[in-house]
């Protein structure tokens, strides 16, 4: 008999999963850059109006990015792919945020959000849903991250960090 996919408990686990990533870059960014971030730790505020930090820093944890080069760049989300309708999310959230940092345990890249939204804007990224049907949005490759971010910060081997302004 096939096991039905819980998509609540999933949504769950990859919450926690996200907030263990805030959390590490946080630390890092504090030690490396001396920049003390805020973190937002109550669920009803980040649903409303604010993102990862008080400061206005939404992070987001790119699982596939090791794998494929590329980063995920996320306009619209549902929990459920049986749910109807999209709603915005990532770049196209109402919220304060106005960085954007994304990448994995390796690396981060710091993006002021309205370069992405521009780039959705222009027409030129090709839109496509992930493969769970819970997510819309467009690919960056490392290149193109690595030239048009703000800051790409690097954790070598969990002790050496470095990090380039673009």
């Amino acid at each position: 008999m096939e096991t039905k996919f819980d998509y609540k408990e999933n949504y769950q686990k990859l919450l926690k999963e996200s907030q263990e990533f805030v959390n590490y870059w946080l630390g890092i960014i504090q030690r490396k850059m001396c920049l003390k971030l805020t973190p937002v730790d109550s669920e009803n505020l980040q649903k409303e109006i604010l993102c990862d930090t008080q400061e206005g820093f939404e992070f987001k944890y790119d699982r596939k990015f090791k794998e494929t080069g590329n980063l995920w760049i996320e306009i619209e989300e549902k929990r459920n792919p049986a749910q109807e309708k999209y709603v915005p999310s990532g770049i196209l959230r109402e919220d304060n945020g106005w960085i954007y940092c994304i990448g994995n345990y390796d690396k981060l890249f710091f993006f002021p959000k309205q370069e992405l939204v521009n780039m959705y804007n222009s027409g030129e990224a090709r839109i496509i849903e992930n493969n769970e049907k819970t997510s819309r949005g467009f690919l960056i490759d490392t290149l193109t991250a690595k030239t048009t971010c703000a800051i790409e910060l690097t954790c070598l081997d969990k002790t050496e960090e470095y990090f380039r302004c673009g």
